[in-house]
């Protein structure tokens, strides 16, 4: 079996966003990674695809958590 264990973007969110959250993560060793909470502003930070590739580049898994929807 394959465990991974990382951090979610979720995790700083009353300190940072989460384009910030995973510029934090990389700079600490951080190679797992969930996006979470990731919409509105920072979706529109990271709307330039090259510049969110840069973003992700160093992570060796990311998952995606997405909101629940009713």
């Amino acid at each position: 079996m394959d465990n991974r264990i990382g951090f979610s973007t979720g995790a700083l969110y009353k300190s940072c966003n989460a384009v910030e959250a995973m510029k934090i993560f990389k700079e600490n060793g951080v190679s797992v990674l969930e996006l979470a909470g990731f919409f509105g502003v920072d979706a529109i930070r990271a709307a330039d695809e090259a510049g969110f590739a840069r973003l992700l580049q160093g992570f060796e898994y990311i998952s995606l958590h997405a909101p629940k929807i009713e």
